[in-house]
């Protein structure tokens, strides 16, 4: 047993983790199928929102809700400075962010233009795009 939990210890409890996503990947989506999904469908009817509209929004409402929180909990773990993150760094150097601040909110201020122009603008203007031409097809969204 002591064996098991200093293994445990050793990988940070990435195993736990894991098992927890899956199970809750394969108990919520049949769950959300089942009884959201038919709301979703009479919703969209109701107010004549295209397949194209709820595509697009769904799809880069997914994207900046997954980039936001990810990057939210990478910067709560880097600007804390947990030793199991620190354990990872590969040199000693400072990182960026406390080498050069001003270089770095700069970097960062052009790093969140460009990732809205590519993760969102684009993909509206295309999509509309193959839209307008006839070139994007709905696929049925019945349950």
């Amino acid at each position: 047993m002591i064996k098991e939990k200093k293994r445990y210890e050793r990988k940070g409890y990435g195993l736990i983790v894991a098992i927890f996503i899956a199970t809750s990947f394969f108990t919520g989506v049949p769950y959300f199928g089942e009884k959201v999904w038919p709301q979703v469908l009479e919703f969209l009817e109701k107010h004549q929102i295209s397949y194209t509209t709820f595509f697009l929004a769904v799809n880069i409402t997914l994207h900046n809700v997954t980039h936001i929180s990810m990057n939210l909990i990478f910067w709560f773990f880097y600007h804390f400075e947990f030793p199991f993150i620190e354990r990872y760094k590969n040199n000693e150097n400072p990182w960026p962010w406390q080498e050069d601040p001003e270089g770095w909110k700069v970097l960062v201020k052009k790093s969140i233009v460009v990732l809205f122009i590519n993760s969102n603008v684009i993909p509206v203007i295309i999509y509309m795009l193959l839209d307008k031409y006839g070139l994007l097809e709905p696929h049925s969204m019945d349950p």
